[in-house]
């Protein structure tokens, strides 16, 4: 055969070795590329599940409608993740391991949405937080399973993606490999055939395929002409710089799996850290029973630590018993490794700790199975629950106290919700509860009307009734009125309070016979005013009468006198002299009734008192009515006062008088007049160091005619306190006194605020 057609079929096969060559890398890229896409899809499944895991936790932990929102998203997404991967693993056994996580995917939507719809309907209308909190305790564990299931489903499906990747790496390698040699081969022997012609052109194209057959994609073959074999050498070199960039291509899936491999390590490292971070305990096993994984709140309820725990069989570590018998309970990873089932705790059952301690839990143990579904381990998740012990025997004592108070509670009281129409507006209100005092007091029995709408016991009942109580209901504001009804038209002050949102409390107490005591006291003070008026009118008449007679006597007397001159003797004129005294002291006592007596007529005109001022001006007075008395007068600050001018002046004025008349022994007499602050608001005093009085006679103080001394001592009338008493009365202040027996005395009285 010539060289020529020798040639001519070198190139021929040169041709087809690199149509082949091309071809199988061009099968084992669509297969490596697939390979990556699976491997991709996987890895992003077992991500995307694990931020599901955060989600969730989240939405437990806070309730947030955001994390609720973003699980919903997440699910959709590994749903759609899944589809895809329904169409890039060819593999049975891998579409089987899709298919039964489809399946766990459906479940876990299905149990996150009983979890939602548990908490927003758990509540006092619906159902009892406990229960509400057991059924969610329940359906996260039935989560937990399904999404563990997931996660190892998805394990499962990322090794076989990594395993399709090696094989479709491998068959690129070889093929390349498989080929070189062929090409090598083929050179060889037309290298020996040809002979020397063509020799050192083989040798060449010889030596340019050892260098690059030993792994330098880099050399170029330097096979200059127009022949065959220089368009052989350029083939050879573009072959190569294919398998250049294939290698490369090669080299950067190699970094794209060590960095998905990295990937994998740092999600296997979060799910751990989850584990860790769970309020509840969590202890994994062995396929043999013996613990491989605690988190702390499990090393905290146990007892024992990682570094004592670790390889030691469950029962030495997680030892349970009954609560009530104390005997050993039944090794439940035991049967979940027998059974294959997911087990759950029996009631009454407790966990004692390392250190003898007896903590009663609750919750469950599952199997943890491999991709081919052989359990490999238990995983046991508990929980302390004396908290919740204590707080449910709490809530059912104060539950207790709260029956007791509402049935033995004297004023009637009725709980209701607010009703809405079809429309969703408030539209009435029904009955919940009644305690007997609500029952003997309207005359309805619980059992008629409990239940019932207001609108369908009370058709003609007064339309802004029902406003009033949506409004209480609605706003939280409370609402207090009075209302007749029941037997006998009794009156009722009625209260109404919010109890929760739409719902309210209406507390009915029977004021009847406070109203009737009201109108017979009101009667009465009716029929006392008018004898007051009388009596007061009867006194200004009889004082003004008795003027006359006195004027007369204190009249004849001074006549006598002047007639008698020297004929009347010394008894007779001393006798005179006293009817007149006697006659003064009956003008000043009728001028002091009549003064007592206006008091009672005459209107209250407020306006501002400078108190300071009034004190200082009637001292004046006092001064000059007492000549050469050794008095002094201290004042202290005294804010001013809404009061009647005339009325307060006087009161003041006896204050003065009377601690003026009683200071009459002291060297100097100390009077002092100020204010201080009391409960009642501003107090205002007089003090002196006078003669004071003995306590026991502190009532008789303000009394008309109540004298503690006898006129030869002191004089007066015995009714000077007696107008300060009314003057301060009048005011709607109160007045008393303080003070001991020759150690003084201090009078106070209270001015409280009115309109001047």
């Amino acid at each position: 055969m010539q060289i020529r057609k020798r040639l001519q079929i070198n190139a021929a096969a040169s041709v087809l070795m690199v149509f082949v060559i091309c071809l199988v890398l061009s099968l084992s890229l669509h297969r490596l590329n697939r390979a990556n896409d699976s491997a991709k899809i996987a890895g992003e499944i077992t991500a995307s599940a694990l931020e599901r895991v955060t989600l969730r936790n989240d939405y437990l932990r806070n309730n947030t409608e955001r994390a609720k929102e973003q699980w919903f998203v997440k699910q959709k997404q590994i749903s759609g993740l899944l589809k895809s991967a329904s169409a890039n693993f060819p593999d049975a056994e891998d579409r089987k391991n899709i298919a039964e996580m489809m399946e766990h995917q459906e479940s876990i939507g299905k149990i996150f949405s009983a979890i939602v719809a548990n908490r927003e309907k758990s509540g006092p209308k619906t159902v009892p937080a406990g229960l509400a909190r057991e059924v969610e305790g329940r359906l996260v564990n039935q989560l937990n399973m399904r999404v563990y299931d997931v996660t190892a489903h998805s394990r499962r499906l990322l090794e076989s993606s990594r395993k399709t990747r090696a094989s479709a790496t491998r068959f690129v390698g070889w093929g390349v490999i498989s080929v070189l040699l062929t090409v090598i081969a083929v050179t060889i022997i037309n290298s020996w055939t040809m002979g020397r012609s063509i020799a050192e052109r083989i040798r060449r194209l010889s030596d340019g395929a050892a260098i690059i057959g030993g792994g330098d994609l880099a050399h170029r073959i330097d096979v200059r002409g127009g022949d065959e074999l220089a368009e052989l050498s350029g083939a050879f070199n573009a072959m190569t710089v294919k398998l250049q960039w294939s290698y490369r291509d090669l080299e950067n899936e190699i970094k794209e799996r060590m960095k998905v491999e990295a990937q994998l390590e740092a999600d296997r490292k979060r799910w751990v850290t989850t584990l860790a971070s769970i309020g509840d305990a969590v202890i994994a096993t062995d396929g043999t029973g013996r613990i491989a994984f605690l988190n702390p709140v499990a090393q905290a309820l146990t007892g024992w630590q990682p570094e004592e725990a670790l390889e030691q069989p469950v029962q030495g570590v997680f030892r349970i018993i009954n609560e009530e018998s104390h005997a050993p309970a039944e090794d439940i990873v035991a049967r979940v490794l027998r059974e294959g089932s997911v087990v759950s705790l029996a009631n009454h059952t407790a966990l004692v700790a390392r250190d003898g301690r007896e903590i009663p839990i609750e919750d469950s143990a599952a199997p943890i199975r491999d991709r081919e579904g052989a359990i490999v381990g238990v995983v046991l998740v508990f929980h302390d629950v004396s908290e919740r012990r204590r707080a449910r025997q709490a809530l059912q004592e104060s539950e207790k106290r709260y029956r007791s108070l509402f049935d033995t509670m004297t004023e009637g009281v009725s709980l209701h919700e607010i009703v809405s129409d079809d429309a969703g507006k408030p539209s009435d209100f029904r009955y919940l509860a009644v305690n007997p005092a609500f029952e003997s007091q309207t005359g309805l029995k619980g059992s008629d009307i409990i239940g019932r709408t207001a609108g369908e016991l009370f058709p003609d009942a007064k339309p802004d009734l029902f406003e009033r109580y949506k409004k209480v209901a609605l706003t939280g504001e409370p609402a207090h009125f009075e209302e007749s009804f029941g037997p006998m038209g009794r009156r009722f002050q009625v209260s109404a309070y919010q109890t929760e949102p739409g719902r309210f409390a209406v507390v009915f107490l029977d004021i009847t016979e406070r109203k009737l005591a009201e109108q017979a006291l009101a009667q009465n003070a009716a029929k006392l005013a008018e004898v007051n008026r009388e009596l007061e009118e009867f006194n200004y008449r009889v004082s003004n009468d008795l003027r006359v007679p006195l004027r007369a006597i204190a009249g004849f007397s001074r006549m006598l006198l002047k007639k008698g001159g020297a004929r009347v003797d010394d008894e007779t004129r001393r006798c005179l002299r006293v009817i007149t005294e006697n006659i003064g002291t009956m003008g000043r006592l009728i001028d002091d009734l009549m003064t007592f007596s206006r008091l009672g007529r005459q209107v209250v005109t407020r306006r501002s008192l400078d108190m300071e001022e009034l004190v200082r001006e009637i001292w004046q007075e006092v001064l000059t009515a007492n000549p050469g008395r050794e008095m002094a007068l201290k004042t202290g600050p005294m804010p001013a006062a809404s009061g009647d001018w005339s009325l307060i002046r006087q009161a003041y004025a006896n204050l003065l008088e009377n601690a003026v008349k009683f200071t009459r022994g002291r060297h100097p007499a100390v009077i002092e007049a100020g204010s201080l602050d009391g409960d009642e608001g501003m107090v205002y005093y007089v003090r002196d160091n006078g003669i004071g009085f003995d306590r026991k006679f502190h009532d008789k103080l303000f009394g008309l005619f109540q004298r503690l001394h006898t006129s030869e001592e002191y004089e007066g009338t015995g009714i000077g306190l007696a107008i300060v008493q009314r003057i301060i009365n009048r005011h709607g202040g109160r007045v008393w006194a303080e003070g001991e027996a020759d150690k003084g005395a201090t009078f106070y009285f209270t001015l409280p605020a009115g309109k001047e």
